[in-house]
């Protein structure tokens, strides 16, 4: 029976099966178990297909976890026939592809098609295509194009229903880049903020570029909406994701690494929150009464005391442990040991006190009574490190 309790997070284990699918994905192989780098997934791999084996793999995580297996579509698809399947992958979407004639001795794919292979690609990596992989580039420009005409109206009434089944096939699957995407697809309709030509790049560095772009003006929106609604800046303990963010912005914002397209939005959210927390209520005083303010007087004077009553204190101390060191040779004949725990206190005094007669450093009103101590010690030799014997009973 399975231990509900030592049941992994759906996230924990989503992340892991992520992380080993697009690893076959970039080097076409299983992980091994020799590279340091690749242990965790092959140790993963293994642990859940040991699982499967001995049928304690939850029911849920079955299905995701045949598609790694040998006779699985993602690990077919990028280990067996890769070179092939990456290239039509590519082909998809690029100009003049979703036809039914062909260019350039390639054949061309219906745009049915297209929407069964962008579904099977769905499916297999659980994730939409992403527009900053290059092989991916392309199907991913193809989605947002026919995503498009969808909404316009620009597709028969056929191509409307596959393109409706495409999109309740993978709207389980989260697709961060079809927000606000249509009219960034368009050459016709420029964006508002003059960014078609980075979704329009030949490779996917500038296009994720574009992401991130996007992602950052949303994150401003979002602490400028969290301010108008709390009427306060939120905390780790309030809102962390915001709290984090801006700590991060001010920190490129001091080392000058803030892009420039950012810095004109950044400082209107910074002069916001300095708003913000100037209209903060005064916290009432809790304490009762009030404090008197202290003067150079009152300084002077305490200090003094205090340093006084500390003189006084250290003198007591010092007398006392001089006054006990005394009465233990005068009751055991003998010093007390380094050797016997409960002679440490006495014996650290002594070697301490020495210490500062030996430098000058000892106190003036000390060194005659210390002195007197001294002599006596040394008529209490020591022969090993338990035996002391007094050198006046020697005839």
């Amino acid at each position: 029976m399975i231990d509900p309790l030592k049941k992994p997070t759906d996230s924990r284990w989503r992340n892991s099966w992520r992380r080993y699918a697009e690893f076959l994905r970039e080097n076409g192989r299983r992980p091994v178990h020799e590279r340091y780098k690749e242990r965790s997934l092959y140790v993963w791999y293994s642990n859940n297909r040991s699982k499967l084996d001995n049928g304690l793999l939850y029911k849920e995580l079955v299905a995701s976890f045949l598609k790694l297996t040998d006779e699985g579509d993602t690990y077919r698809f990028y280990v067996f026939n890769r070179e092939t399947n990456i290239q039509r992958l590519a082909f998809l979407g690029s100009e003049n592809s979703i036809s039914e004639n062909e260019v350039n001795g390639k054949g061309k794919v219906s745009f049915f098609d297209a929407c069964m292979m962008y579904v099977d690609f769905s499916n297999r990596l659980e994730r939409p295509p992403l527009m900053e992989i290059k092989e991916e580039m392309e199907i991913a420009k193809w989605f947002f194009k026919a995503n498009d005409d969808f909404s316009n109206n620009k597709l028969t009434d056929q191509e409307k229903h596959a393109f409706d089944q495409l999109l309740q096939s993978t709207k389980q699957y989260r697709n961060e880049n079809v927000i606000n995407h249509v009219s960034r697809l368009t050459e016709d309709v420029p964006n508002q903020k003059g960014r078609n030509e980075v979704l329009y790049a030949d490779n996917g560095t500038e296009v994720h570029v574009g992401a991130w772009e996007r992602r950052w003006f949303e994150m401003c929106d979002r602490y400028s909406k969290y301010l108008d609604d709390n009427k306060k800046v939120p905390t780790d303990k309030s809102d962390l994701q915001l709290y984090q963010w801006l700590l991060r912005q001010r920190k490129l914002l001091t080392a000058g690494s803030l892009k420039e397209s950012r810095k004109a939005e950044f400082d209107k959210l910074l002069l916001k929150i300095d708003e913000i927390r100037r209209n903060y209520p005064q916290k009432p005083n809790v304490g009762g009464r009030k404090r008197k303010k202290t003067t150079g007087d009152d300084i002077e004077s305490s200090s003094l005391s205090k340093s006084k009553h500390n003189h006084v204190k250290q003198d007591d101390l010092w007398n006392q442990k001089w006054q006990a060191y005394k009465d233990f040779m005068v009751k055991n004949k003998r010093r007390p040991s380094k050797h016997r725990a409960e002679d440490l206190v006495l014996f650290d005094w002594f070697k301490h006190s020495k210490r500062l007669l030996k430098r000058g450093l000892m106190k003036a009103e000390r060194i005659a009574k210390f002195k007197q101590l001294l002599s006596k010690a040394n008529n209490l030799p020591r022969f090993n490190q338990f035996n002391y014997v007094d050198t006046s009973l020697k005839s």
